[in-house]
């Protein structure tokens, strides 16, 4: 099982959409079955791009901690989650091949050792039922809590200097004890920008894998309108492909692509650790 943890570096935005399309891409390109979950407060996160805005608070949505994180928690926490019926507290967003765990709804009571603990339970039981985890995080100390070796984790940033200098700062003081692969999602990224993907490389002298998000109009509008998962599918298909949203699909593609090798590689690692 690949696990990835996609949250929102240095107090930037966009880990919502960069996970929901990271998911959903990943889902339709490599044909195994996936879960994107949120871990955040219900309707603030990845679930935006397919629950209408309408469903996603109060009764009108589906009864209060009966699926998504909070069903989620409360089984983790008694013992009785387990690989046959975690789907069964998901929403399905592509058949077969991508279910939503929504976000919560409940406030949370418990230490950090107790949540932690909650969270391996998790994704033990996801890993009997899922080939891939994507995790939407709410910035890197929620990310940091939920990583394991071997995951990979995706910071989301944008493209200015202080936010990138404070990054690569927190990089480096961590390297000695790193023991998980990392990458960087530009969102919003600005080719034409001074903060080219090339010239943070070289400014940082970085050599974890960049992608630059560019915005896309038509992304953005299926987001608002609940229909983002619809909006790739078509774009990832020649017959739906256009000019226009050709390097948003380019990028998302990448993302999956330099993901799954860092996966791969993590786990590999891992192998050659225990023999």
């Amino acid at each position: 099982m690949g696990k990835f943890i996609i949250y929102d570096g240095e107090s930037c935005i966009g880990s919502a959409e960069i996970a929901f399309s990271m998911a959903v891409t990943s889902s339709l390109v490599n044909p195994e079955k996936c879960l994107l979950l949120h871990v955040g407060r219900k309707g603030d996160g990845a679930e935006q791009g397919i629950v209408p805005v309408n469903r996603r608070v109060g009764p009108s949505y589906l009864p209060l901690a009966d699926e998504g994180m909070d069903a989620l928690t409360r089984l983790a926490a008694s013992g009785r989650l387990n690989s046959r019926n975690i789907s069964d507290y998901t929403l399905p967003m592509i058949s077969n091949r991508l279910d939503l765990a929504t976000g919560s709804e409940l406030s949370e009571d418990m230490d950090c050792a107790k949540k932690e603990q909650i969270y391996r339970n998790i994704w033990r039981a996801a890993a009997g039922c899922y080939e891939r985890i994507y995790v939407q995080g709410a910035d890197w100390r929620t990310a940091d809590s939920m990583m394991a070796e071997g995951d990979v984790a995706v910071a989301v940033l944008r493209q200015n200097r202080v936010v990138l200098e404070q990054f690569f700062s927190r990089l480096q003081g961590m390297e000695t004890a790193l023991i998980r692969p990392c990458m960087i999602a530009i969102s919003h990224y600005d080719a034409f920008s001074s903060l080219s993907v090339r010239n943070i490389r070289r400014m940082f002298g970085s050599r974890i894998p960049i992608v630059g998000v560019p915005y896309n109009t038509g992304f953005s509008n299926a987001w608002n309108n609940s229909e983002a998962a619809a909006f790739i599918q078509r774009n990832l298909s020649s017959s739906g492909r256009s000019r226009q949203n050709a390097p948003f699909i380019t990028a998302l593609k990448q993302l999956v692509k330099y993901s799954l090798a860092l996966s791969k590689s993590a786990g590999s690692a891992s192998d050659e650790k225990g023999a």
